[in-house]
Order: structure tokens, then C-alpha cells, then sequence
């Protein structure tokens, strides 16, 4: 998948939210984000366990870049479904 956020037109608290299908754990047990920081901003990656309403941070990068980079980030084992 791929997704492109600008937020310079839309002020400087911008959020864009890119939700996944659910997912188990026997179907995954990674995420890899290839992405690009420029200017100021941050990317975070947040993980929501089935029936809660809390998400939880994973990772997160605020460095901006010239280059794109990639981030590997491995899923905890769980007997439940997440997003």
C-alpha cells in the first residue's frame, strides 16, 4: 500500500490516519514501513487490540530525511485480532 500525506496547506497540526485491515497473528509478524520524513512532522505506528479502544505506539521517527527509510517492526504474539 502506499500513501502520500501534505499537510503544508492544512496548517501545522495536520494528522492523517492510514487504518489496516485486521489482521492476526499467524498472518503476520512484522511491519515494514518504507517512508520519508521532509520538513517538520513525525510518522508513528500504532497497534489497537481487538475490542480495546486504546492504541498503542510501536515505533515512531520526527527525523526528517533526504533519502527514504525503512523500518521493520515486529508484532508481539497474541491469540487476538488488531489493527
Amino acid at each position: 500500500r502506499f500513501i502520500t500525506a501534505e499537510s503544508s496547506n492544512l496548517g501545522e497540526k495536520a494528522k492523517h490516519v492510514l487504518v489496516s485491515p485486521e489482521l492476526k497473528l499467524r498472518d503476520w509478524s512484522c511491519v515494514r514501513l518504507v517512508y520519508q520524513i521532509s520538513g517538520s512532522g513525525s510518522l508513528q505506528l500504532h497497534l489497537r487490540p481487538e475490542g480495546e479502544t486504546f492504541d498503542y505506539t510501536l515505533w515512531m521517527a520526527e527525523k526528517p530525511s533526504d533519502s527514504w527509510l525503512i523500518a521493520s517492526v515486529d508484532l508481539r504474539n497474541t491469540s487476538g485480532a488488531y489493527q
